[in-house]
């Protein structure tokens, strides 16, 4: 997140805004626990901040149900119309409006690219965060792209990050070719290395 953080202060203050001189930023992480975010936004809201900015998907979900007059920032989300963060792209309507990167449309472009580095992948793991709403579309979208390419597909959940050793394990026995990571699979960096695929 350092990275993140720092290029969004060194865009506000191109935009005249100093933190300590004419802006305070209020910092609330969920630690890779997505079920936190209710309680952090309604703590956020009891701040009464001037406006918040949150990232990703469920992190707008959670901003979005604690408030309807405060302005929120998407810095990135999944389709907020499909999601029902905004009336629509051209006319938000509401408080919130911001960024999107529509990732859950890419899975068949992200197989097509698997196929051209991999031709002779067969086995294709993805890591699902059960309690991210964005990944159940995500994977139903990547398990038609799979059918449609002639590949297995094998789901590996995830409900918190305590499960990712489970998940590892059980990856490196499958023996996968390929693994998929949805965005935002926790909304921190593990710092793990992958199991091993066969090529």
């Amino acid at each position: 997140m350092a990275r993140y953080l720092a290029t969004f202060h060194d865009g506000m203050r191109q935009l005249g805004y100093v933190e300590g001189r004419n802006i305070h930023y209020d910092y609330h992480f969920d630690d890779g626990y997505l079920d936190r975010l209710t309680a952090l936004a309604a703590e956020t809201v009891r701040r009464n901040p001037s406006l918040i900015v949150s990232a990703p998907l469920p992190a707008n979900l959670a901003a979005k149900q604690a408030t309807t007059t405060i302005p929120i920032v998407m810095a990135t989300g999944a389709d907020p119309v499909k999601f029902g963060l905004v009336t629509s792209l051209s006319h938000p309507g509401g408080n919130l409006t911001g960024l999107t990167n529509f990732s859950e449309v890419l899975a068949s472009k992200q197989i097509d690219l698997l196929r051209d580095l991999m031709p002779r992948l067969s086995r294709l793991g993805v890591l699902v965060s059960t309690s991210n709403p964005l990944h159940a579309p995500q994977l139903r979208d990547i398990e038609q792209a799979t059918n449609e390419a002639g590949l297995l597909l094998m789901p590996f959940e995830v409900p918190r990050p305590e499960a990712l050793d489970s998940a590892f394990a059980a990856m490196a026995r499958e023996r996968l070719d390929a693994l998929l990571v949805p965005p935002i699979l926790f909304s921190f960096h593990t710092g793990r290395a992958l199991p091993n695929c066969r090529q």
